[in-house]
């Protein structure tokens, strides 16, 4: 893991480079995507893709691409994205999950530390009371 912005610089504060991918039926992605809405994050600065909740399509976790929002990565559901941005990876394949695009790299799966990024990033913005 790391942080936006962070002091590392492992995951720079800049619009276009990464993707939240989220299910409607949980509430856990409900909250990524309120900050996204509060702050006026836009789909341009942070992407973001709608799973939808399908265990039978799903090879596992339940989560899969529709037609309509389609997986920027290419995968048809969450286990083959996750497989591709941490190969034998094992554990359950969860949303709400924010990825560096840039990487492709994972940068979270967990929803407090998502919502705390989201909280943070001025997207190049230089004053951040502009959001």
């Amino acid at each position: 893991g790391g942080k936006i912005g962070g002091a590392d610089g492992r995951y720079p504060d800049e619009a276009g480079r990464y993707h939240l991918y989220v299910g409607n039926p949980c509430p856990w992605c409900h909250r990524a995507r309120l900050v996204l809405a509060l702050r006026s994050i836009t789909n341009d600065e942070i992407g973001m893709t709608q799973l939808v909740d399908d265990p039978v399509k799903a090879s596992r976790g339940g989560w899969i691409f529709s037609q309509t929002n389609r997986d920027p990565l290419g995968s048809t559901d969450l286990r083959e994205l996750y497989d591709k941005l941490s190969p034998g990876f094992t554990g359950r394949c969860t949303a709400p999950l924010l990825v560096d695009l840039k990487t492709r790299k994972i940068v979270s799966n967990e929803s407090s530390d998502i919502v705390r990024m989201l909280n943070s990033v001025h997207m190049g913005k230089i004053n951040s009371k502009e959001r």
